[in-house]
């Protein structure tokens, strides 16, 4: 009997042996679903500057002002004697170095208001003068990082100013007073040996910067030529422009400006 038992139990055995085993391996190789991943999305945005950095390269820009002089323009003609002031209209270009220093040329062309007065313009004549400058500019930026941008500059260049007087006027001749029809074209030059700017950009973006400025210069008029004649009776007779002793003058000029950093 216990061998007949032992014959039944063996193969059970062995099958839960074989079951157990085949469990065991199969627990041993199972592994979790994997996780799903969470997905990172890195969203880059661009970085909103903070402050109007003024570009670096070429830069152009404009003055508008109004200009008043002080000083000689020769021996017994002082400026404020012979204009009420001036428009001038600048134009710059030059080179933005780094956003704190700019290098450049300025123009200038200025129509001057002229006063009758004995020397230059005598009454009954008609008078217009233009007054041009030119040269080489240096401006410093305190603050070229931020919205409002003082600045400081030197330089110094070359002046020119051209007067024209033209009308009927009496003259004197060996026979008497006679009127005459007078045209003289006349101009005074010499160097600017100093200007001194003053401002602020309000820098509106990093190409355009817009806002007030003061000029400061000084210069002497050094050469003096040009033509002159009268008309008697039909006979036009030139005459020569006189020599004269010209002096120092200083302009004061304010006014805005507009530059753009291209």
């Amino acid at each position: 009997m216990d061998r007949a038992k032992s014959k039944i139990l063996a193969p059970a055995l062995a099958a839960a042996v074989v079951s157990i085993a085949t469990t065991a391996r199969a627990e041993d190789t199972w592994a979790p679903p994997p996780q799903q991943q969470q997905r990172v999305v890195v969203v880059q945005t661009k970085e909103t500057e903070p402050y109007y950095v003024a570009n670096k390269g070429l830069q152009v820009g404009a003055r508008l002002g109004y200009s008043l002089g002080a000083g000689v323009v020769y021996s017994g003609l002082k400026l404020s004697d012979a204009s009420y002031g001036s428009i001038p209209i600048i134009v710059d270009a030059g080179w933005r170095i780094i956003p704190e220093l700019y290098m450049g040329l300025y123009g200038q062309f200025a129509p001057v208001f002229t006063k009758t007065n004995p020397i230059s313009c005598p009454e009954g004549l008609s008078c217009s003068s233009q007054d041009w400058r030119f040269g080489l500019e240096f401006d410093y930026h305190f603050l070229p990082r931020t919205t409002f941008d003082p600045y400081i500059g030197l330089g110094g260049g070359y002046e020119i100013l051209h007067t024209s007087v033209n009308g009927t006027t009496t003259v004197t001749t060996p026979v008497g007073a006679v009127p005459a029809q007078v045209s003289a074209s006349l101009i005074d030059r010499g160097w600017e040996w100093l200007a001194v700017n003053v401002g602020l950009d309000f820098r509106l973006a990093h190409w355009f910067g817009f806002g007030p400025f003061a000029t400061a210069t000084f210069g002497e008029y050094g050469v003096r030529t040009g033509s002159q004649s009268a008309t008697v009776a039909g006979m036009t007779i030139p005459t020569n422009v006189g020599a004269v002793n010209h002096a120092g003058h200083e302009l004061f000029i304010f006014g805005v400006r507009g530059t753009f950093n291209l």
